[in-house]
């Protein structure tokens, strides 16, 4: 038993012996080992301490940092190496740069540096005495001259840099206005007085762009930026001035067709400015530029397969008049036409079918310079156009490409001269209606439309055209070529062809009130007509007389469709104009905005088919011409809110009427800064109950307009609380929505529309002073606001708090918080 006792006891021993070893084996493992993760045999790796573990550990034991396995850690060591080989290699460049540099300088001034060397091996004249008088620098009339010399050279450059300063303000006016030539010469006249002011080279790569002179933009843009490289160590330091000059060397490189070079340039853009909208967009496009790039290039080295490619290559042979022997080409004679030979009509017939069956083979036509065949077989028929109006249609790529070979300039050319000048053949109206269509339909396409809108020639046609044709003959053609004007005019911002429009301005305004009042009689005798077939159709009649009942009706809405199209454009058109200042002064007068309410009264009682769509476009252009003061002081008293309120009782928030309702609370949030407007708005029940109903995150679109007509509501204060009472509107509601609209802007900060949604609660107090607790646990975060912001926020945030203080409940948080303390702290 004594000997079982002993054996048992050392079994018991061993065991804990084993145990202690093992944990002492854990420990040591949970311990791990110091090291930099770069080499040995480990699983996980702490980034913080720099601890290798052999064993499976989410979090270090040193340090509690979460650890990382050593595939992510060789993969990051990896990176960190690449990184290095970079910067040395960046370095390097650089080095090189500045030693090129350095030697040019050198050689440059190598003729007229002085060698201070041969000054050791100077020694004194024998003629020399030294008892002779020195003589001070300041009386030697040699260094006079000097000083003098100085003098001059210091005024003549402060004279060079405000010459150049003026040149350069003088090339930007002209640059806005669409002058490029005379821009260019004025940034090269700068540049000739002072060398060294780099935002010339940018301005003038802009001009050069303009003019397609890609190459003297590629070099001023690079000229920019190796200085900057060299002397500034980077892009960071003149950070807006790199962007221009990469993102205009883009351009420059995209106008050469050098997609994949115009790329590097575009990335390196958006790593020094992320998230730039135009790097973005050019991004965008230049991708796509280089996909089909890519696909035009695979159809080639594969076009042996394709299908009916050898009708493609008669077709160009053909028309080029390659194989045609009598037409010889003198030698250093530029050929005068693409196209020697018309198009036949059963061949574009052909070439239309084909070209719109395979997308390969309208690249391969492309690409063998069909495009420029077609637009010069213009000099010899119109088949032609018919073939471009349906081929042009099918991809924006192709509306590009035909910009790029000067296709729609060419187009108008060829209505210029054959439309306007006399001593040729005119074109048919359905010809040129057919050009126009092109146009109008090419200038929805971005590129092209900034393109087209630079040329003067387009303007003179277009105001050429509008003042020949009468209205009521070529009513089909007018609409289209307002829409094509429309677009060109289309943006927020200044476009050129707006500006050419201004040097006809007489001629075109006198124009667009002619158009209205066509337009506006001719709705007036339309409804009218309509009627009469309407009163006609419920009559009993003989087959004959139905028949012919039938065919007016048909000719009736043909008619119909074209004073639709032409309403609908001309209101686009004059709506684009009227973001321009000098345009909408001029539609501010009460004759004018007369007849835009009479045409918006028309389209509410007669409700024709087209109504939403003129509804909206008519909208579009009050909400324009509502910029102008005298234009909202003659529409709060001209029956417009009353109109607004009959247009929303038969208007919803749904798909279709969605932006009728918007543009409703657009012009109505213009019309607000008229007192009168106010209380209209809350006399009416419909208006007021639908603004707090939109007053919600449901709807997105209508938030911005909705506030600023509330905001202006409050100032009413207890008038508007008794409306409110009246109309059994849920004031908490609104409460809700506008601490949830303060509270997310507050979190996800957002300047702007804290300083919109603070000041509108702060307002909405006044009338609904006991909804202030609805936004007591947002006093911490208002506190905050008050610590780490300026100027309106913290207004704002101050304002919100002292009406919130009003409320005993509030005042006892704003003590827990400190609010008050810190409040009076900023004084």
């Amino acid at each position: 038993e004594q000997i079982d006792e002993e054996m048992e006891l050392q079994e018991k021993v061993s065991i804990m012996k084993e145990k202690e070893a093992k944990e002492r084996e854990e420990a040591k493992l949970r311990d791990g080992r110091k090291g930099k993760g770069h080499k040995g045999e480990y699983k996980r790796f702490c980034t913080f301490c720099f601890t290798e573990y052999d064993i499976e550990i989410e979090n270090c034991t040193h340090c509690s940092h979460e650890t990382i396995t050593k595939e992510e850690r060789m993969q990051y060591l990896k990176e960190k190496l690449e990184e290095v080989k970079e910067k040395k290699r960046t370095k390097m460049e650089r080095r090189a740069k500045w030693k090129n540099w350095v030697k040019t300088q050198a050689m440059f001034y190598k003729k007229t540096s002085t060698n201070y060397k041969k000054w050791d091996d100077m020694s004194p004249d024998s003629t020399d005495s030294e008892d002779k008088e020195p003589i001070v620098p300041e009386h030697d009339p040699n260094f006079k001259a000097m000083e003098a010399d100085m003098m001059d050279r210091k005024k003549k450059r402060l004279r060079d840099t405000k010459e150049a300063n003026k040149l350069k303000e003088q090339g930007n006016a002209r640059l806005k206005k669409g002058l490029y030539r005379t821009a260019e010469k004025d940034y090269t006249d700068a540049l000739e007085l002072k060398k060294d002011l780099l935002p010339l080279y940018t301005n003038r790569a802009l001009a050069r762009n303009k003019l397609e002179k890609w190459t003297g933009a590629i070099d001023d843009c690079t000229r920019v930026l190796e200085y900057c490289e060299v002397f500034e160590d980077g892009f960071e330091r003149s950070k807006s001035l790199c962007y221009k000059a990469l993102i205009r060397r883009a351009v420059a490189f995209r106008g050469q067709r050098d997609y994949k070079t115009a790329q590097v340039d575009i990335e390196e853009s958006l790593k020094l400015c992320p998230g730039e909208i135009d790097a973005e967009k050019l991004k965008t496009l230049n991708e796509e530029d280089m996909e089909l790039e890519e696909r035009i290039a695979s159809i080639m080295e594969q076009r042996d397969g394709l299908s009916d490619k050898d009708f493609i290559d008669f077709t160009i042979d053909y028309l080029r008049g390659i194989k045609d022997e009598e037409i010889k080409i003198e030698e250093g004679k530029k050929e005068s036409s693409f196209c020697v030979h018309p198009i036949e009509e059963a061949d574009g017939k052909k070439l239309t079918e084909l070209l719109l069956k395979s997308d390969d083979l309208l690249l391969y036509f492309i690409k063998n310079k069909g495009l420029i065949c077609l637009k010069d077989s213009l000099l010899h028929n119109t088949v032609g156009i018919e073939v471009l109006d349906k081929i042009l249609e099918k991809k924006e790529k192709v509306k590009e490409e035909f910009q790029k070979s000067k296709g729609y300039e060419a187009l108008i050319d060829y209505l210029y001269s054959r439309s306007l000048n006399p001593e040729k053949k005119a074109l048919e109206s359905s010809v040129v209606k057919k050009v126009f269509g092109i146009l109008e339909d090419a200038t929805l396409n971005e590129f092209v439309r900034n393109q087209l809108s630079e040329k003067k020639k387009i303007k003179d046609l277009f105001i050429s055209v509008l003042k020949a044709l009468d209205v009521d003959e070529n009513i089909s053609l007018f609409g289209t070529l307002i829409s094509f004007g429309s677009n060109l005019c289309f943006g927020k911002h200044m476009t050129r062809f707006r500006e050419l429009l201004k040097k006809d301005f007489g001629d075109l305004m006198n124009q667009i009130l002619e158009m209205l009042t066509y337009v506006i009689e001719k709705l007036k005798e339309d409804n009218q007509e309509k009627q009469e077939i309407n009163q006609l159709q419920a009559k009993k009649m003989k087959k004959k007389e139905r028949k012919a009942l039938n065919e007016r009706e048909k000719i009736f809405k043909k008619k119909i469709a074209d004073r639709v199209l032409l309403k609908q454009t001309l209101c686009g058109f004059i709506s684009n104009l009227a973001l321009d200042g000098t345009f909408r002064n001029f539609f501010a007068n009460e004759e004018f905005l007369g007849y835009m309410v009479d045409l918006l009264r028309i389209e509410k009682e007669q409700k024709n088919f087209d109504w939403v769509d003129s509804i909206e476009r008519i909208l579009g252009v009050l909400i324009n011409c509502s910029l102008a003061t005298e234009a909202q002081i003659f529409l709060s008293g001209a029956g417009v809110f009353e109109l607004i309120e009959d247009i929303s009782k038969i208007t919803f928030y749904s798909e279709d009427h969605k932006t009728i309702i918007t543009r409703l609370l657009y012009l109505l949030s213009r019309l607000v800064a008229q007192p009168e407007v106010i209380l209209k708005i809350v006399s009416s029940k419909i208006m007021l109950v639908r603004l707090f109903l939109y007053f919600n995150k449901e709807f997105p679109d209508l938030i911005s307009h909705v506030l600023k007509i509330l905001f202006a509501l409050f100032k009413l204060k207890d008038k508007l609380s008794d409306y409110t009472n009246q109309y059994e509107i849920n004031v908490e509601n609104f409460a809700t929505q506008a601490h949830g609209f303060l509270k997310g802007t507050i979190d996800e900060w957002n300047r702007e529309k804290f300083i919109n949604y603070s000041g509108l609660i702060s307002a909405s107090l006044e009338s609904f002073p006991e909804s202030s607790t609805s936004y007591a646990d947002l006093i911490p975060q208002l506190t905050q606001i008050l610590k780490d912001h300026v100027d309106l926020e913290r207004k704002n945030a101050a304002v919100l708090i002292a009406k919130m203080a009003k409320n005993e409940e509030n005042k006892k948080l704003m003590v827990k918080h400190h609010t008050m303390e810190v409040l009076m702290s900023l004084g």
